[in-house]
Formats: C-alpha cells, structure tokens, sequence
C-alpha cells in the first residue's frame, strides 16, 4: 500500500507503520514538525484505514458558521481514517493516529495573532422628537465606538471582522389605555459580519453602534429600552477554507426611558445609564439560534398591570426619575 510500511519481526508477522499525510499530498509527515495558523484547514489522512485519531491536542473546532444561525461546529468524531479541524489558539500540539495498536505522530506549531486590545468610547442617550438612541447618529460622536489593534502572526496575513450578540433587548411600553406592552429579541444583530465605520487594516480594525427606539406620537405614554450585547472581534487568515477564529470580546449594555406628556405632546428623557464596557480576550467563539433584523422584537399582548410591583419589575417606575 502507497505510504505505509512494514517490517517483519523475529517471529515472522508483519508491522504495520502508520503515516499521516495532508489530503492531497503524498508525503508522509508522521515525526516531523509542521508550521500552520489558527484558523487553517487542516486535513490529515492516516493509513492502514480504520485506526482513530487518538490525541488532538489543543482548542479545536471542526469549523464555524455565521448564517441566520451560527457558531462553532464540534468535531463529532475521530474514528475515521481522515479528520478535518481547524486550530482556535496557538502553540504546540500534537496529533496523533493510530492503528493495529500502532502509532504515528506529528507536532504542529500553531501561530496565532497577538490581541492588542479593544479600546471603547461611550456617548450619551440623546432624545428627539420621535427617536431615543444612545449616540445622536448621523452626528458624531456614535453611541459607543470600538477600536481593535492586533499584531498578526510572523509569515502571515489575514482579515479582522466583527461579530455582535445580542444576548437581550427589552423594550416596555405604557399605553394611553392604561395597559402595558413588552418586547424582546435575542440573537445575531442583524448579520454577519457586523459592519466596519472604515476597512480594516493588518493590524486595527473599527466599529461602532447606536441603538434606539421610536417614540410613538399617539397612544403611548412611556418607552422604555435596555439592551444586552456581546461586540465579538474576529481574525480569518488568509489561506483557502480558512475560517474566523475569535480573538477578543466586548460585553455592554445601555437602558433609557422617556415619557410622553398629554398636556404639551411631547417626549421627555427619564433615566438612563451608559455603558461601561468590560473588554477582555477570548477563544471562545459566539452562538446564536436566530437573526434580529432592525425591528425585529417579538412582542406580546397589552396587559393590566396588577399593582405597582409588578410595574416597578417591568423598570417602568424609571420614568419618574431624570439624570
């Protein structure tokens, strides 16, 4: 058989020697060290066929996908005489096939970029007469702003992209009926990737968002909106079936409230808190069962509040404060 060896012992049978080859080569790289990226395809091969990929080390994936759902994909299994994965971190890491009780090994030294940080800027919730955002978009500065530095690894180039979660939206609402409404979402915002305020280079890459929501002119009394994100940072090289690996993560969250007065029919800002984004590195890749497009809250009948408990659970009772 092409690329495996034998040798016959003392007592007459046959050895087996495995091999491990890239799909498509036919050079036998078992002992040897191989140099390849986070993010790489790597597709091996081992003969005899029927052994087990026994030892992968390191964070692995079997891939990504960023549809209308998303995130990592598990390698399912490594009984196979062939095993496609992608490495999400860097460093030394062995891969291991074996068969007929022997085996065959290969050393990868996996690089990575350096993760030089996010730095964020933060604005304040603006009113007008039929908007409530964070930020005064298309006017600068944007509700809060990203901005990503890395140093990418020796040898090689890639793209950055962003990635945003919404891990919770809320929107209440007071009728001029006397009844209340609730909204949620949850999911990918909108698409991905999440759009870039200018291209990105090498090394940086920036970002930016401000969310809102309508003030209605009629038959609405209260808004109010909070708003949970995961803003993820994301690196692909640039080699064929490639994929993104995540490289840093920024958690946030705003909330505001305005209410409407009858007597000169207009808005005015309650309470509000900006965000204090909390950045940190990550190799952990995002999830997301479904797409939130702009608009795209679920929202339940009008109902009678009970007391003012449960109003107060809702956070409608923020309408009487200001800041």
């Amino acid at each position: 058989m092409l690329g495996v060896s034998k040798c016959l012992t003392r007592a007459g049978t046959t050895t087996v020697k495995p091999t491990i080859t890239f799909v498509g080569s036919s050079t036998n790289i078992a002992g040897t060290n191989q140099n390849v990226v986070v993010g790489q395809e790597i597709l091996l091969t081992g003969t005899p066929t029927g052994g087990t990929w026994t030892q992968i080390t390191g964070n692995i994936v079997a891939g990504f996908t960023a549809g209308a759902s998303g995130g990592p994909l598990t390698l399912v299994s490594k009984n196979q005489s062939s095993v496609l994965f992608y490495w999400v971190t860097g460093g030394t890491q062995t891969v291991t096939y074996t068969v007929s009780g022997a085996s065959a090994n290969v050393t990868f030294t996996v690089a990575a970029p350096s993760f030089g940080g996010i730095a964020t800027s933060v604005s304040s919730v603006y009113l007008t007469p039929s908007w409530m955002e964070l930020g005064d978009y298309p006017s600068p500065p944007p509700g809060i702003k990203f901005v990503a530095s890395i140093t990418p690894p020796s040898g090689y180039s890639g793209t950055l992209a962003w990635g945003q979660i919404i891990n919770s939206l809320v929107e209440n609402f007071e009728l001029s009926t006397g009844k209340y409404q609730d909204c949620t979402a949850a999911g990918l915002d909108n698409s991905w990737p999440y759009m870039n305020s200018i291209p990105p280079t090498q090394t940086s890459a920036s970002t930016n968002d401000n969310p809102g929501i309508g003030l209605p002119s009629v038959n609405y009394l209260y808004v109010y909106r909070s708003d949970s994100f995961s803003m993820y940072l994301m690196w692909q090289p640039s080699l064929s079936n490639s994929i993104q690996v995540p490289l840093g993560v920024v958690n946030w969250s705003w909330n505001a409230a305005a209410s409407f007065s009858t007597s000169t029919s207009q808005w005015s800002l309650g309470g509000y808190t900006v965000p204090s984004p909390s950045v940190s590195a990550t190799s952990t890749y995002p999830s997301w069962a479904q797409t939130v497009a702009p608009g795209g809250t679920l929202c339940g009948e009008p109902y009678d509040a009970q007391n003012l408990e449960a109003a107060t659970r809702r956070g409608l009772d923020s309408r009487r404060s200001s800041q």
